[in-house]
């Protein structure tokens, strides 16, 4: 006898009753589980999903396939989880969430959405990089934070570059906010051409300047090449 939860895999639609052992489809107070043994695993393609926790054993799968899956807890992958092209949107409101690039299939996922008002933090574990190929965003929430764990990327290709959405949603939302580090990334096609890559020049609390942000601070007075400062030999 499995808990309500717990997916059958008579097809792969997750909206379909007959995967569920409860007969129901799960929402933010269900906590799913998806076992290895079965004839297909979920594929989410059409609708949004929802889960309060959700745990993928080993030799199970779940594609989360250009939609979204809600989590309201906690997420436990010992099995592969797909959301290369899916939105994860963690929307807990009784305690602050946690995520980290190795719950994922390459540590990557097109999209991560902040709708927890307590916050989510990313790992901060060495290896454990997120990596976000479409946007990052918050829900309709207020004052809510992410902490990075200095483990966050926005992917950049020849497809696209990656973004943080208006973290106000057009005005309608305040408070919220982005706490540590955040790699960057910007692809430059391969063409002989004048780039300038730049950061803001004005003067801002929290914003560095030219100088901090490219030249590491190290400001060279002395022509004489031999002399000069450089805190990152080979950049």
């Amino acid at each position: 006898i499995n808990t309500g939860g717990t997916w059958l895999g008579i097809n792969s639609n997750w909206f379909d009753v007959l995967n569920w052992c409860s007969g129901t489809i799960p929402n933010s107070t269900t906590d799913v589980v998806i076992n290895g043994g079965t004839l297909n695993y979920p594929i989410l393609t059409l609708g949004v999903g929802s889960v309060k926790n959700i745990t993928i054993n080993a030799n199970a799968s779940l594609i989360v396939l250009a939609t979204t899956l809600q989590v309201a807890g906690t997420i436990i992958n010992n099995g592969v989880f797909n959301a290369t092209t899916g939105l994860i949107e963690l929307n807990g409101s009784s305690a602050a969430q946690s995520i980290g690039g190795s719950m994922f299939v390459n540590k990557s996922i097109n999209g991560l959405i902040i709708s927890n008002p307590l916050g989510v933090n990313v790992s901060g574990l060495p290896n454990d990089n997120l990596v976000i190929s479409d946007y990052l965003a918050f829900g309709n929430v207020n004052n809510a934070i992410i902490n990075t764990g200095n483990n966050i990327t926005l992917l950049s290709n020849a497809l696209k570059t990656a973004r943080v959405a208006d973290i106000t949603n057009n005005g309608i939302n305040t408070g919220n906010n982005i706490v540590g580090k955040v790699v960057v990334e910007r692809f430059i096609p391969p063409r002989r051409s004048w780039r300038m890559l730049t950061v803001p020049f004005q003067a801002l609390p929290d914003v560095p300047t030219l100088n901090a942000a490219w030249q590491e601070g190290v400001v060279n007075t002395d022509f004489v090449f031999a002399n000069n400062q450089n805190p990152s030999p080979g950049y």
